[in-house]
């Protein structure tokens, strides 16, 4: 004889199934998952009803959430069950099951506001995902990320109406913005390489569509930034982060070399007396032999800001208070 798993038939089950020791009741939500299938339920799930049973945690409790219809009758079966999932473990020794009851809550899928009204909650401190592996819109061909997917590219689009689980959770973030709450923070649970920087594709989302809205919280209104373009001027490619290149179009110019120093010069020189506002004649003369010097530490790989501070010494230059100020 079957018993149907519910809060109302706990009692009913068999001695031997383990069961929460704690008071359901007492869950509060912490943790929006996306992909509520049986790898989650056998293994955060279990993790997290394994805290609850010495007391602590219970602010973390799961609720799930799915971005296609066709979830929705895994989440009718789990209602049916008052969110409670059976866990079967089976080794050499046997086989034994617990219930566990970690899951409080799952947010209609496919219902796009309500998933970003989750989102934007500020119980949530943690959105985790098993998607699975094509749920990262991952290029085969490259193994990264595919900013060109028509998914991502809708969503772009619409940052208001997003169907893919990176735009929704991107309008929850920006949501959480405007309304002056903390980010909470992106975990992959999926086994695939790299899962903690997949999420990179939150990055390609935050273009013109959504600057045309961002929320700028000294003004407390929403900016048009689209039209805003960024330079970024650096000595090496190095120190800058996968996601933050792969936004950039990367234009390298060759280092000058020591023959161009005179031209080098020159234009510095010209700064400096703009700035000092008088004409490169009212300037001081720069001695020949301080020159020659100075093109060959250039030559030598010293850097344009420490030339131009050397120059300054030499001509004794220093820039009147209020061309510092402005």
């Amino acid at each position: 004889m079957t018993t149907k798993l519910s809060l109302s038939n706990l009692s009913s089950l068999p001695a031997a199934v383990g069961r929460p020791r704690y008071d359901r009741a007492s869950l509060s939500p912490g943790i929006l998952h996306f992909g509520v299938g049986n790898f989650h339920r056998a293994h955060q799930a279990v993790y997290l009803d394994d805290l609850f049973n010495t007391g602590a945690g219970h602010d973390w409790g799961i609720v799930g959430a799915g971005v296609f219809e066709a979830e929705r009758a895994g989440r009718g079966k789990l209602a049916g069950q008052d969110w409670l999932t059976t866990v079967v473990e089976q080794d050499e020794q046997g086989r034994s099951a617990r219930v566990t009851g970690a899951m409080i809550d799952f947010v209609e899928p496919a219902d796009t506001s309500a998933t970003i009204a989750r989102l934007a909650d500020p119980r949530i401190r943690i959105v985790s995902l098993t998607i699975t592996e094509g749920g990262y819109f991952i290029d085969p061909a490259s193994g990264r990320f595919d900013p060109a997917h028509p998914g991502i590219v809708a969503d772009a689009q619409d940052v208001d109406n997003p169907k893919t689980v990176f735009g929704l959770i991107l309008a929850g973030l920006l949501r959480r913005r405007q309304d002056g709450i903390a980010p909470f923070t992106v975990m992959s649970c999926d086994n695939i390489p790299h899962n903690g920087r997949v999420t990179d594709a939150l990055l390609t989302l935050t273009e013109n569509e959504t600057a045309a809205r961002w929320y700028d919280e000294c003004l407390g209104r929403a900016m048009d930034l689209s039209a805003v373009n960024w330079i970024f001027l650096a000595n090496s490619l190095a120190s800058l982060s996968g996601p933050l290149r792969s936004r950039l179009g990367v234009i390298e110019v060759p280092r000058p070399k020591a023959s161009h120093f005179p031209l080098i010069l020159a234009g510095m020189l010209r700064d400096m007396a703009a700035e000092l506002g008088v004409s490169v004649d009212d300037l001081p003369q720069l001695h020949p032999e301080a020159a020659d010097y100075l093109q060959r530490q250039f030559g030598l790989g010293v850097s344009m800001r420490q030339i131009r501070s050397a120059v300054a010494r030499a001509l004794a230059v220093e820039q009147p208070q209020d061309a510092v100020e402005h």
